[in-house]
């Protein structure tokens, strides 16, 4: 049987169910089957072993299989923990699931998936404590109060060193923060660094987190550290969303046009050289999942370009989804240098400017960024 991924989640929900529960898949995996043991409390990161409270299951975790790891975020459920600990796809993860609840999906009914997503939703994927939920508003309505528009701060100088020329006045979402919070592990001391913050918000543009790029004190690059970019600990589930630089742009007939990639400096880049409104998926695997709304019909997935291949798969993973909800989703892919491996957006647009960018929308649907676009 053929299942769109959405029927395909369910069906695998469910014959996880059948098949003894979370339990019984998780414990396929060393550091994933001795978390499990460990229960709700905060724990070390079960892939690899680092930090002592970077981990914990959520209280549903049995009948959920999710987790929130505090480098990552939330991970709903078991597909999306599996995902994380084996580094895949979901499509791969729910493949693998399969495989190890005994490789037969056609044994699971309509009526066993229709049950199974009515136990998750009712469930809520995404669980916290109170506490827990307290703390992340509390550090979020604290580090929003002492940020400042990015215009003429050190944050706007390192967009300048990353080639970004165009007119920030009116980027509302993107922020300055003079003096971040940063550790580098359990082990080590608190350090401060500038930074530049960037609103994450849900697809009806509710905040849920903020997106962090720590600076190095004096010049205008990024600090050098293990995790130069982090998000805050989010409010509710930020898979779906996005830090959404501009709105979707009107192309007539009620459709509108967007544009997405992985970094903001990637997403700004295009922004300039194209005239193309942006939003940033902030990773591979959380830009596949991003939600657009129901008048968004066209969608620009501009991809990087790495070794792992991530970035591409990404991309064709968020077109195909985007297709079977009946948008039309364009991938535009930078080309490689002989002997480059790795290359994104901002890396052509510094090296080449407007001549290394497809064009992508006609001049009437473009923004007014404050550079004129070359033809």
């Amino acid at each position: 049987m053929n299942y769109n991924n959405f029927d395909k989640i369910n069906h695998v929900k469910a014959l996880v169910d059948q098949s003894g529960g979370w339990e019984s898949v998780l414990s396929n995996y060393h550091g994933l089957a001795q978390s499990f043991k460990k229960g709700i409390r905060q724990q070390p990161c079960p892939l690899t072993g680092g930090g002592r409270t970077k981990f914990r299951w959520f209280r549903d975790y049995r009948d959920t299989g999710g987790a929130y790891h505090n480098d990552v975020g939330p991970l709903p459920d078991g597909i999306s923990v599996v995902s994380w600990y084996v580094g895949c796809s979901v499509s791969q993860a729910l493949d693998e699931i399969i495989r190890i609840c005994g490789g037969d999906l056609s044994r699971v009914t309509e009526s066993d998936a229709a049950k199974a997503q009515r136990k998750y939703t009712q469930q809520s994927a995404y669980k916290t404590s109170e506490e827990a939920l307290a703390k992340a508003k509390k550090v979020l309505r604290n580090n929003k109060a002492q940020a400042k528009p990015i215009l003429n701060t050190h944050a706007h100088d390192y967009l300048r060193n990353r080639g970004i020329n165009s007119d920030l006045t009116n980027m509302s979402d993107l922020g300055f923060h003079p003096k971040l919070a940063y550790k580098e592990s359990d082990e080590t001391n608190w350090q401060h660094f500038p930074g530049m913050l960037a609103m994450v918000r849900d697809v009806n543009g509710k905040p849920v987190t903020m997106h962090r790029t720590f600076l190095d004190t004096k010049l205008p690059v990024k600090a050098d550290i293990i995790r130069s970019k982090m998000i805050f600990a989010p409010i509710s589930d930020v898979r779906g969303c996005s830090i959404q630089l501009d709105q979707p742009r009107d192309v007539g007939f009620g459709e509108k046009v967007i544009g997405i990639a992985e970094g903001i400096e990637n997403a700004l880049s295009v922004r300039e050289a194209t005239g193309t409104p942006m939003w940033v998926g902030i990773s591979d695997r959380l830009m596949e999942a991003v939600k657009f709304p129901d008048d968004v019909t066209f969608v620009l997935i501009w991809a990087d370009i790495e070794p792992s291949g991530a970035g591409l798969a990404a991309a064709n993973r968020l077109k195909e989804r985007l297709e079977k909800e009946g948008r039309n989703a364009e991938i535009f892919v930078p080309n490689c240098p002989e002997g480059v491996d790795k290359i994104d957006w901002n890396d052509v647009y510094q090296s080449k400017g407007f001549d290394g960018f497809p064009p992508a929308l006609r001049p009437e649907f473009q923004l007014d960024t404050g550079v004129v676009i070359h033809d």
